[in-house]
């Protein structure tokens, strides 16, 4: 019971999440031309280090679509990423309280060079401001 609505919670919050994402990278033309080139591809995010005392979350995929934005990709769909990303939530509040004021998080990219430089370049500057 309790894992079903964990399931439906994540599914919510993710569903919401790449609204946000996709507002986001859609006010800047450039995010979109940097993304497009890569339609197809996956994004593997992963939250490094998370507490074992939460709940897990995670990890999620997520893919390009051909208008530069993203989808997610059901669990499993997509074998092998283009590119990882891992972001560290040793201290989920510590991050959450860094990103809030404008700090970077700690990321670890791997995976095709091309495209986890323009994924590196969205994380650098787009202005994540709702």
């Amino acid at each position: 019971m309790l894992d079903a609505l964990k399931a439906l919670a994540e599914r919510s919050v993710m569903e919401r999440l790449v609204l946000l994402v996709n507002h986001v990278i859609a006010a800047e033309p450039v995010a979109v031309a940097r993304l497009q080139p890569h339609a197809g591809r996956t994004v593997h995010i992963e939250l490094a280090g998370w507490p074992q005392l939460l709940p897990a979350v995670g990890p999620f995929t997520f893919r390009i679509t051909p208008a530069g934005l993203v989808e997610r990709v059901a669990d499993g769909a997509a074998a092998t990423p283009d590119l990882r990303v891992a972001f560290d939530a040793a201290n989920p509040a510590l991050a959450v309280t860094r990103v809030v004021a404008g700090e970077r998080p700690q990321v670890v990219v791997s995976g095709d060079a091309a495209f986890a430089t323009d994924v590196d370049w969205l994380i650098d500057n787009l202005r994540w401001e709702i």
